[in-house]
């Protein structure tokens, strides 16, 4: 499962951003994590925000969620370089511009 919504300018604390959908949460299944299934999904996602007019797309994630920055990785996001706190911890900010050209993106194993 994957949530997006429209993203807001101030790391999400100003208005609208219209030029960004900002990805709320991806969960996958324990089980099924690590089998290729998170791929499709935020791919699905970059294929909708660029059918709705977003120019990118953009995630928060916990620093120590390697499997998540990963995934993110994969789908072709790069880290912003910004950061905040978050709980005992720390969050990076993802983004990917998205491109006119769906050929461009990563492939996904079938």
């Amino acid at each position: 499962m994957a949530l997006a919504e429209p993203g807001r300018f101030d790391d999400g604390a100003g208005e609208p951003d219209p030029s960004l959908l900002h990805i709320s949460m991806v969960f996958v299944r324990p089980a099924a994590q690590r089998t290729g299934v998170g791929l499709p999904l935020l791919l699905h996602i970059f294929d909708v925000a660029r059918s709705l007019g977003y120019e990118r797309v953009g995630v928060w994630t916990a620093r120590e969620n390697s499997p998540a920055r990963k995934l993110y990785e994969r789908a072709g996001m790069t880290p912003t370089g910004k950061s905040a706190p978050f709980l005992s911890s720390e969050q990076l900010q993802y983004e990917s511009l998205l491109g006119g050209e769906e050929g461009s993106r990563p492939e996904v194993a079938r």
